[in-house]
């Protein structure tokens, strides 16, 4: 199965994204699907505005890179690994 065009993110960088942002274009964002970015918004596992007598959501930008960045990474978990590995000499 080949890649095509139209299935990249249509924006290189996260400035490119608007300020506030729908469920669809923070799941292209974040490089997932939009039932994903609706599932971790119900249970309050990414930061995100309900709109008022709807049941849609609201992402700030800025709240979603923040997010991302205070996420753990696997290279930090590498890094700890390696710090408490004990040495082999």
């Amino acid at each position: 199965m080949s890649v095509q065009s139209n299935d990249l993110p249509t924006r290189a960088r996260a400035e490119d994204y608007p300020l506030v942002m729908d469920v669809p274009l923070v799941a292209e964002m974040l490089l997932t699907d939009a039932n994903q970015v609706r599932k971790w918004a119900n249970a309050g596992l990414i930061p995100c505005h309900r709109v008022p007598g709807t049941r849609k959501y609201r992402f700030l930008r800025d709240e979603i890179l923040g997010w991302l960045k205070e996420l753990p990474s696997a290279s930090a978990d590498d890094e700890e690994e390696e710090e408490t590995a004990p040495a082999t000499t």
